[in-house]
């Protein structure tokens, strides 16, 4: 029998990148710090919609995208049957990419063989599917632009700060 496929879920989501690409832009961020802590933010978020939607029965689909947290930086226990969740966590996997200033990307990923039939629907927990749903969420707030705009203000404050304390005292 064929393994199947890991599920790849990727959004593309044009007017949000153009509205990073010109806030970096005026920010200034050459090494894309901002970006990076905002796309981490942004990635718990919608791993913790999807963890709180998606159904459970043993825990194996849920523990593979704890997998993704960890890496991220965040934690968390998946809960379950031990067995199931072992092999979860084997299935889940993190990739963050791109190149210093533009595209950046973390793709998340469940690989467990059943999870496209729980996103697509297969489960009276989750008829509408999790993963989905939660990016639908998360745009429509437009939770990542405000998380982007939070984190150029804490860059924004902390240089400030250091500018500001460098100047005390100096003659001009």
């Amino acid at each position: 029998m064929a393994q199947p496929q890991p599920v790849n879920l990727t959004a593309n989501l044009p007017e949000f990148n153009r509205f990073v690409d010109g806030v970096i832009a005026k920010l200034g961020d050459p090494r894309g710090e901002v970006l990076d802590r905002t796309l981490r933010a942004i990635a718990l978020k919608l791993l913790d919609r999807i963890i709180k939607k998606s159904p459970v029965d043993t825990g194996r689909s849920r523990a593979a995208w704890y997998v993704a947290i960890r890496r991220l930086g965040g934690s968390g226990n998946p809960g379950g049957d031990p067995k199931a969740v072992e092999d979860g966590l084997a299935k889940g996997d993190l990739r963050w990419g791109g190149g210093w200033l533009r595209p950046r990307f973390i793709e998340v990923i469940n690989g467990v063989n059943y999870a496209i039939w729980l996103e697509m629907g297969h489960s009276r927990q989750a008829p509408s599917g999790m993963v989905r749903i939660s990016m639908l969420e998360m745009a429509g707030r437009r939770e990542m632009e405000k998380e982007l705009m939070e984190n150029i203000r804490t860059a924004w404050l902390t240089e400030s700060r250091k500018v500001s304390s460098g100047l005390t005292g100096r003659t001009f």
